[in-house]
């Protein structure tokens, strides 16, 4: 039933009720509420290797402390439950300028709860059963505090991310994309849409609100921050400022949405947006072969590492957009910074087909608040994807599952256009951006055009890949998790590591990066222009798309699974800092199985330029069979 509003501190799912507060802490009130997709078909079902149905609940994580809801039984559990974690800033500081800079995460885990039969050997008593429960690691994702803090609430749907590959379990969907995309590439770019929708309906969701209870004050915002920066002619300036009134009047009906023409350069001065926008060359790949489709260099961009702005920049709290030469050097950025780059990359990728454009998008997502899309867009298959392009995740737009909730600008290169439908749901919008009633212009014939130069390079110095740190890092990496796998289960007995398990991981590791990466069918000089363009598009699926590779696993992995049952599933990250990896393995509480278990553990490292790394971890248990 749902929460009692006087004890939860919810009136309802999503609805702020009573709530207590202490002088020395805060508490995190969440209230939560899963869902697979809906779309009145067949929905997709995970079981264990047991036929049976999971036993889903979602743990809550941060600074140390955890909360579950109860396991609901189903493909769809509905919790409708509150939970409370208690919050304390460091040194107890509540100012402003301290909350913000707070860069812990609240982790949102799904596990299965099973039931297993401990071995009666174990105890003096073999005539009796013992049982005890157990957690499988299902999927998760995260929220960072400061969103929280500075959003007040945070509300919607959250997709979780899940292992490409879950040993132990298998997933029924609405039919295996990896096997239908090639099939219907032969009859066009309808093959693709429909590969992309298959994705996001296949996916698992969460549904939630979070907010701090009770409420803390926020720094306030910079209000007409570039409306007095130098930088910018006068007249450009003027007119901007002009513009933006003008269609801020054209969107009254719509909450908040995020309108700006000039970001704040490094330097302070205000620049025209559309001169961060234009092709640039991106970097090599493994092995020294190009990034030379769209997977590649969605995940390339994705492996940058994310840091906003108040953190990269001490003084002052304003939205610094640096160059992408800049975001390269400094190695981390924001929103802005990654969906600028990877449109850049697809400038280039596209810069002989006249039909394929690249944009940013600005607007409002969940649950970071403002934000920055890419957008590829393809004129003749009237094909339009939405990239995260910090993350990695595309979307179509008519994706009714897109994070992005508002979309209020798109600019390219030559213009801007402002949004002015009734709604900003890139599902329920035109895309026309040619239609005037739709889309308001920044250039036009009252205001012509002016050619105004790039602040980016189109070609960019990049430094060598540094395969020896990544090969120092794969082990220093093995051997940070398990002498802390150790460390989590001193109390548990002895940990052992498989090793010829482990190596059998490190072999399936580099085949999920390649698929990371893409692939194109046969050479592309053998295909005609149309086909190569289609290619170019494909290639979108290989990264988007979660399919279920388990088969591959599981042959190689036969001889193991003969003799014992096997749970586990493979991490990727970023490297950022070995605490964070480490942080991503615990949150898994793989480690925290009472049984007798042996674990394996493989780890691959890929260099790319500029000391960026793709990070992947496998880690599974080995439970002997009886």
């Amino acid at each position: 039933g749902r929460p009692d509003p006087a004890r939860s501190g919810f009136g309802g799912l999503g609805q702020p009720g009573a709530g207590q507060a202490g002088n020395a802490a805060n508490r995190f009130g969440f209230a939560a509420e899963s869902s697979n997709v809906d779309d009145g078909e067949d929905e997709p079902e995970l079981l264990n290797t047991g036929a049976e149905s999971v036993m889903s609940f979602c743990q809550v994580r941060f600074q140390g402390a955890s909360r579950r809801t109860s396991a609901q039984e189903g493909r769809s559990p509905t919790w409708s439950e509150s939970i409370f974690l208690p919050f304390i800033p460091p040194r107890k500081d509540f100012s402003p300028s301290n909350l913000r800079s707070i860069s812990e995460k609240v982790y949102f885990n799904l596990f299965d709860e099973v039931i297993v039969e401990t071995n009666p050997d174990d105890y003096r008593t073999e005539d009796q059963t013992f049982q005890r429960r157990e957690r499988r690691y299902l999927g998760s994702f995260s929220i960072p505090f400061s969103t929280i803090y500075l959003n007040g609430r945070v509300e919607g749907m959250f997709r979780v991310n899940t292992p490409e590959v879950n040993l132990g379990y298998v997933t029924r969907s609405r039919g295996d994309s990896s096997q239908r995309s090639f099939a219907e590439a032969e009859s066009g770019l309808d093959g693709l849409a429909g590969d992309l929708q298959n994705e996001s309906a296949n996916g698992t969701y969460v549904y939630l609100m979070a907010t701090l209870d009770p409420m803390l004050a926020t720094p306030r915002p910079d209000e007409d921050e570039n409306s007095s920066a130098a930088g910018e002619s006068s007249k450009l300036m003027r007119y901007g400022n002009q513009w933006l009134k003008q269609v801020k009047g054209k969107m009254r009906h719509r909450a908040q949405p995020n309108l700006k023409v000039f970001g704040t350069a490094i330097n302070g001065d205000a620049t025209f947006i559309p001169r961060y926008l234009g092709p640039q060359v991106p970097p090599v790949g493994q092995n020294g072969t190009e990034l030379s489709n769209v997977a590649s260099l969605v995940h390339f961009v994705s492996l940058l590492p994310f840091l906003e702005d108040w953190q990269a920049f001490i003084e002052g709290g304003n939205d610094v957009w640096c160059t992408s030469h800049k975001f390269l050097e400094v190695s981390a950025g924001d929103w802005e910074e990654h969906a600028i780059l990877l449109s850049n990359y697809l400038s280039w990728l596209f810069r002989e087909r006249s039909s394929v454009e690249s944009y940013i998008v600005l607007g409002r997502g969940v649950p970071e608040g403002e934000t920055v899309y890419t957008l590829l867009a393809d004129s003749n298959a009237a094909l339009r994807i939405l990239f995260n392009a910090s993350s990695g995740r595309g979307y179509l737009t008519s994706d009714k599952h897109c994070p992005l909730i508002e979309a209020s600008l798109v600019i390219g290169e030559r213009n801007i256009w402002a949004n002015v439908q009734e709604s900003g749901k890139p599902s329920l919008m035109r895309w026309n951006l040619d239609n005037a009633k739709d889309w308001v212009p920044f250039w036009s014939d009252r205001m012509p055009r002016v050619d105004l130069p790039s602040v980016q390079n189109e070609i960019m110095a990049y430094d060598r890949q540094d395969r020896k740190l990544a090969s120092y890092l794969e082990g220093e990496i093995s051997d940070q998790i398990q002498r802390s796998m150790r460390r989590w289960r001193a109390k548990r007995g002895p940990t052992r590591f498989n090793k010829v398990v482990g190596r059998k991981f490190n072999k399936l590791l580099k085949l999920l990066e390649e698929r990371r990466l893409g692939s194109r069918l046969g050479d592309s000089a053998q295909h005609s222009f149309a086909d190569e363009h289609f290619e170019e598009l494909r290639d979108v699926l290989s990264r988007l798309a979660q399919h279920s590779f388990a088969d591959e696993h599981f042959e190689e992995l036969r001889d193991v699974l003969s003799h014992n049952q096997l749970f586990g599933f493979p991490i990727h990250m970023l490297f950022t800092e070995m605490d964070a990896i480490l942080k991503e393995v615990r949150n898994t509480d793989i480690h925290s199985t009472a049984l007798d278990v042996t674990f394996a553990l493989g780890v691959r490292v890929e260099a790319y330029t500029s000391k960026i790394f793709s990070v992947w971890i496998y880690i599974a248990m080995l439970i002997p069979r009886r």
